[in-house]
């Protein structure tokens, strides 16, 4: 197999979609005995405070200095982050360890393989359309119906709004009173007879 390698591939994720992949992490690593080594419960405690940090600077109110202040919170989270991936490469290579156990380590603390593929691939796509504040909503596949959700509380992903299902696979959702800069979250839902479904995303779209 080799050397495994992590991916977390944090340059082309949302500042809420790391907030919720770190919380996973660290919660994973948590008490974990695969992760008991001082440094590393040391950099999982860091990672929280960062992941912390973050968090509250996206909620914090708008000011002159929010989008710098939720830059700069973003690099360190960044950080560290990348350097407790580093750190479950050392235990997933650790050459005592068997071949057939590597990827498991890594899936462990909720992270992905270099070339792994991730199982829940989103089935639908969000995209910008005119006017401002309108996103278009598009599902793959065959489904007798369709339900969508969307959300401005992109940390916690609380708050859920109900757009109006559809038997059609695309649809278009109005966000009422947005600005430009923010960001959404939607959520898919398939309606297929005799069949049970479950919700999928969330796909983070900055409204532009």
């Amino acid at each position: 197999m080799g050397k495994v390698v992590v991916k977390l591939n944090l340059a082309h994720k949302s500042n809420a979609v790391v907030l919720v992949d770190a919380d996973n992490s660290t919660a994973a690593m948590t008490g974990s005995s695969r992760f008991s080594a001082a440094e590393i419960v040391a950099q999982v405690l860091a990672t929280k405070t960062a992941t912390n940090t973050l968090r509250a600077k996206m909620n914090a109110p708008t000011s002159d200095t929010k989008t710098d202040d939720i830059k700069v919170a973003r690099g360190v989270l960044d950080f560290n982050y990348t350097k407790l991936g580093h750190q479950v490469e050392g235990v997933a290579n650790d050459p005592s360890l068997p071949e057939d156990e590597r990827v498991a380590v890594v899936h462990s603390a909720q992270m992905d393989e270099k070339n792994h593929s991730h199982p829940q691939k989103h089935k639908f796509t969000v995209n910008n359309i005119l006017p401002f504040g309108t996103a278009h909503v598009t599902a793959e596949g065959e489904a007798n119906a369709h339900e969508w959700d969307w959300t401005l509380d992109v940390v916690n992903l609380q708050d859920r709004v109900h757009a109006d299902s559809t038997t059609k696979a695309n649809t278009d959702i109005f966000v009422p009173n947005a600005k430009k800069g923010t960001e959404v979250a939607f959520f898919h839902k398939p309606i297929i007879a005799k069949k049970k479904t479950a919700w999928e995303g969330p796909i983070f779209l900055t409204l532009v």
